[in-house]
């Protein structure tokens, strides 16, 4: 599949908006690196529109209004334009019937998307919108074998750009990434995924970089004095609805398990330190903690999606870089003895 550089339009209509702007960008949680603009910006008039574009290769994009700005962070529909892209339809009433044609645009309406739907029949809580930003394993296992059946689908490689950047690294991810067919390989979009996979910090069998942290008195901190046979970091922040909610479950396996060491890195805000002191002793939770201010050094490696659950071994080899505690349990339970 190739696509040609070349000024192209784009007519559109958005029904019921008689005069305003659209807008037309970029995800902000992907690396400007993989877009050919920052953004295209379209006048609505009478619910007409014409975007004026130049790509050489499909690129994903969401869309607000120009009188959004500040009140929507975007509107909630996935839009992929590439050089045949036309044709833009916009339904406000039900922004996942909005539609852009194209080869790439057509694929997501009429391949992908009823291929997810049969592979996720059983999931009622999750849109095409939300897709990407969902921590679920399915997800990645589904984007996997649509890449199997489909490797030249620029849609499946955006997905899987997206979630890398919003989850990190997986073996799952790396290994579908090696799915793409030799004219995807070729491109610009897969060469700097696989860069960016190739030298990822956080992998299986790395040794767990340097990390910056401190203690709860904000005097500057090292995680290499733990030197237990195996190491759990936990990445939470204090108001984290999910790291919370997790804590009755983590709590226990550490109890079960004292041959293990658990380690909780904050990654709260100045404004929430004291918040983040009291939550330790509110929440019981018996093992240490440091603080990665403002999220810093986490964002380094990176780790975005929280909690976050990485396990090493005693010398600080990676041994799974996103856990979940029922995994943990089931590790700890074949490997260490109980008391």
């Amino acid at each position: 599949m190739t696509f040609s550089q070349t000024a192209e339009k784009i007519k559109g209509r958005i029904s019921g908006v008689v005069l305003d702007t659209l807008i037309i960008y970029p995800d902000y949680n992907i690396p400007k690196k993989f877009y050919e603009v920052e953004k295209i910006e379209s006048h609505i008039e009478a619910e007409y529109f014409t975007v004026d574009y130049q790509l050489t290769y499909p690129q994903l994009f969401y869309t607000i209004f120009s009188r959004d700005k500040g009140y929507v962070l975007n509107r909630p529909k996935s839009f992929f334009i590439d050089a045949t892209s036309t044709a833009m339809t916009i339904d406000t009433a039900n922004w996942e019937e909005s539609y852009v044609n194209g080869t790439v645009g057509d694929e997501y309406e009429q391949q992908f998307k009823p291929f997810v739907e049969k592979e996720m029949l059983d999931r009622v809580t999750y849109s095409f919108y939300s897709l990407p930003f969902l921590e679920d394993e399915e997800i990645d296992t589904v984007l996997y074998n649509y890449s199997k059946r489909n490797p030249d689908s620029f849609v499946a490689l955006w997905f899987l750009i997206k979630r890398y950047y919003q989850f990190g690294y997986s073996e799952l991810r790396e290994n579908h990434l090696q799915l793409f067919s030799n004219d995807i390989k070729i491109g610009r979009l897969w060469k700097l995924l696989n860069e960016d996979i190739n030298n990822a910090l956080l992998k299986q069998g790395k040794t767990f970089p340097p990390f910056k942290v401190l203690d709860s008195e904000l005097n500057t901190a090292s995680l290499k004095a733990n030197q237990e046979k195996y190491i759990l970091l936990d990445f939470w922040f204090t108001s984290c609805k999910p790291c919370i909610q997790a804590l009755p479950q983590l709590n226990a396996i550490y109890k079960r398990f004292h041959k293990s060491g658990f380690v909780s890195i904050s990654v709260d805000r100045e404004r929430s330190v004291e918040k983040w002191r009291a939550r330790i002793g509110e929440e019981d939770m018996p093992w240490k903690h440091y603080l990665d201010l403002n999220g810093i050094s986490s964002n380094e490696l990176p780790v975005k999606g929280f909690p976050r659950y990485i396990l090493l071994d005693k010398e600080w080899k990676i041994l799974n870089t996103d856990i979940s505690l029922d995994d943990l349990d089931a590790f700890l339970d074949s490997n260490l003895s109980k008391g």
